[in-house]
């Protein structure tokens, strides 16, 4: 790995991945990894591994705005490397710690809250957007480009991202250690990508507009309380897939549903 003030360089030879203020702003199969190396999964210009919470408080709802504070922290775990990486917000009232492990073929992300006030802090909306590599230019071919097939069911959800001529590998991520995703969402926008899809761990501002139009979720809105001093924290995987039929697999082999 290597790394500077702002920005390094994550590679365990199976995922490679690249970190600017804290986020992955490009996620590459690694040079042991199958299949085509070049492929970028993350939009150019945005990242995966951010999030938006919006926690309840006294004086009402407050969102979050977090950027990186200090160095990532680099650790040697059975089997592969992690990078700690922590995170403040000038007014949200938990501090967030970001942890993506390198292990066993597969990269681990924990994102955990810490209640350091006096009084707990109930968290309303959690989301997590994920703008994969949908930048198409006029005249460029897109081959290397890359398009999302989610699912939203609780514990059993997943996201698969795929290149748009077919070949490997799938990028498959889904929530574990009792996460679930219940809600989702596009977000972001500008002149170069309209949304990127955002999923929902806690929805109960997000889906309120909706739900007044008339739409019925699946999936009821969760809050967490967490107390003074308490944590609480958040998992997901990431894998390869060599093709559809090893995506199906995998999905069954961690307790997914296959569809």
């Amino acid at each position: 790995m290597s790394t500077t003030a702002t920005t390094f360089l994550f590679d365990n030879g199976v995922f490679r991945l690249d970190f600017e203020n804290g986020f992955v702003t490009s996620l590459r199969p690694g040079a042991a990894a199958f299949g085509k190396s070049d492929t970028e999964f993350v939009y150019p210009g945005m990242a995966f591994g951010t999030f938006e919470a919006v926690a309840e408080t006294e004086n009402g709802p407050v969102g979050s705005a977090f950027e990186m504070v200090g160095e990532p922290v680099f650790d040697t775990v059975p089997q592969g490397e992690k990078a700690t990486i922590c995170y403040e917000s000038k007014d949200f009232p938990l501090k967030a710690v970001s942890t993506y492990t390198l292990t066993d073929g597969k990269c681990l992300w924990c994102l955990e809250f810490e209640n350091t006030t006096d009084k707990a802090v109930t968290i309303t909306d959690l989301s997590l957007p994920f703008p994969c590599n949908t930048k198409f230019d006029w005249g460029v071919s897109a081959s290397d480009k890359v398009l999302g097939h989610h699912f939203v069911g609780g514990n059993g959800s997943h996201l698969l991202f795929e290149r748009c001529d077919g070949n490997g590998p799938m990028l498959l991520a889904y929530p574990t250690c009792g996460t679930a995703f219940e809600y989702y969402g596009m977000v972001g926008g500008d002149q170069n990508v309209k949304h990127a899809y955002c999923a929902y761990v806690h929805s109960r501002n997000a889906r309120r507009e909706a739900v007044e139009m008339g739409a019925k979720p699946r999936y009821d809105a969760t809050t967490a309380t967490v107390v003074p001093n308490g944590k609480t924290a958040y998992n997901m995987e990431f894998c390869w897939a060599s093709d559809n039929n090893d995506a199906r697999s995998k999905f069954v082999e961690n307790g997914l549903v296959d569809v």
